[in-house]
């Protein structure tokens, strides 16, 4: 390749084509934007919760939707980060040290090109041996985040058939597991065998396929759990292409396309051994069909098991859902707030029921979706609080009347200023000037206005803009 006592290397400045760079024994050819594309060696580069429930479930369901939202908030950083490092690094690592051992021969707005001595080849290689590294883990970090998403569900399945298990302890009983003789003599009492036992449940559950374990649960309990369609149909797929991803390279195969085939799901264009991208979008899917799987699944369990608290579980999805509307998905929301009150065995008080009601029709309009004010109107609202006339007045966008039941609401110190600039369902009133003037006066504060942020211009704001695009 370099049979001169020199090369040299392009680096592209221009808009959109930075990190990209060219390597060639020819200086005039990477000069020519023509010739470039030919060059021997190319690359591209929260309201506030409520009361906390003394319930475990209620702690299993917060910990484990924690969890699964934290994944899900992080799909953009961590599958853009190594999108943009090969520019990064490209930029401070290979650029400088071409700077450092050779000279600039030629610059303009759009390249540099950097003379360079053959035998300064071998330092520079190892420079982009690991470009190379940063270019690999670019194309499987998204695998690795849906390996990490089913994993977590996996456990929070492990946590919830234990807590399944500790409040109806006789399902060990026709436990398959038998401990044998030598196992016996190695218990120091009756729990340790019971640890081993529960420990054997576990694992077989865990064994079993992700829809087995639905019926896991629904045999122990004595109820049909069993989500509905399309819902089921698009977490078998996620379950199924996790394994493609952990044992198959991410490739299709024969049980994959029947899988999409039997449930409805598109398989037009599917053929054995073609290769499954895990684009954002389809990870933030995934993220929410778990989300959604698992918080149906503590609420139809936990019901059954703690009927005496069976109101406590529709209140704990007040926290969920709205933290979920607070942070723009409002498709999820919608979907967890209509399970549940579809739901014939759902029960919860006329407070909790028109608080989800709200939240519903909140995220209907702020989704752009239509009917919100029909469903509205289908609710009893003859007996509601302060806050909740406040609320009301907002999704209906009544200036006169959500001024009037605010202020009322304020005064008997329900509402704050803080709850007014925070939560979603006051969004439209903040975009009103008279509206924020009136607040601001009642509370005798004045509005502050929005100052743009400057950028500091460091490596994370480069990379950080780079990912946001």
């Amino acid at each position: 390749m370099f049979d001169q006592s020199k090369f040299y290397i392009r680096f592209n400045k221009g808009s959109g084509k930075k990190g990209e760079f060219s390597i060639s024994s020819d200086q005039k050819s990477l000069a020519d934007p023509v010739d470039v594309q030919e060059s021997e060696t190319s690359t591209k580069k929260r309201q506030k919760p409520p009361k906390q429930s003394t319930s475990e479930f209620y702690q299993l369901n917060i910990a484990a939707f924690d969890t699964f939202l934290a994944i899900y908030d992080s799909i953009p950083l961590i599958v853009g980060l190594p999108r943009v490092l090969p520019e990064i690094y490209i930029d401070r690592e290979i650029v400088r040290t071409c700077e450092k051992i050779g000279k600039i021969c030629q610059e303009t707005d759009e390249f540099k090109i950097i003379e360079l001595q053959n035998h300064d080849f071998p330092e520079l290689n190892q420079k982009l041996d690991k470009l190379n590294s940063l270019t690999l883990v670019n194309r499987h970090v998204a695998d690795y985040l849906l390996l990490g998403l089913v994993a977590a569900y996996d456990q929070f399945i492990s946590n919830l058939a234990k807590l399944v298990i500790e409040k109806k302890p006789d399902i060990l009983d026709s436990s398959e597991k038998r401990l044998t003789l030598s196992e016996l003599t190695e218990c120091d009492s009756i729990a340790d065998a019971r640890d081993i036992v529960l420990e054997a449940e576990i694992e077989g559950l865990l064994r079993k396929s992700h829809e087995e374990q639905f019926k896991w649960f629904g045999e122990r309990l004595k109820m049909k759990i069993e989500p509905a369609e399309p819902l089921m149909a698009k977490f078998l797929e996620l379950c199924e292409r996790r394994n493609l991803v952990a044992h198959a390279g991410g490739r299709t195969s024969s049980r994959y396309i029947k899988l999409c085939s039997k449930r409805k799901l598109d398989s037009k264009d599917l053929t054995i051994g073609k290769r499954l991208r895990s684009t954002n979008a389809y990870l933030g899917e995934a993220a929410e069909t778990i989300i959604e799987i698992a918080v149906q699944l503590v609420h139809v369990v936990w019901q059954r098991l703690e009927g005496n608290q069976s109101s406590e579980a529709a209140k704990a999805l007040v926290h969920i859902t709205y933290n979920l509307i607070r942070d723009k998905k409002y498709r999820l929301a919608i979907q967890i707030i209509e399970f549940l009150l579809n739901n014939n065995s759902t029960q919860m008080d006329g407070e909790t029921r028109r608080t989800h009601v709200i939240n519903l029709t909140n995220a209907m309009k702020l989704s752009g979706r239509d009917g919100y004010l029909e469903t509205l109107k289908s609710e009893d609202w003859s007996v509601k609080s302060l806050t909740m006339a406040a609320c009301l007045a907002a999704i209906r966008d009544d200036d006169d009347d959500f001024l009037e039941s605010f202020g009322r609401s304020a005064k008997a110190e329900e509402l704050t200023l803080s709850e007014f600039k925070a939560w979603p369902v006051f969004e439209s009133m903040r975009l009103k000037p008279n509206i924020c003037a009136e607040i601001y006066k009642l509370f005798q504060h004045t509005p502050s206005e929005n100052k743009e942020r400057k950028s500091s211009g460091g490596i994370f704001e480069k990379i950080w803009t780079n990912i946001r695009g």
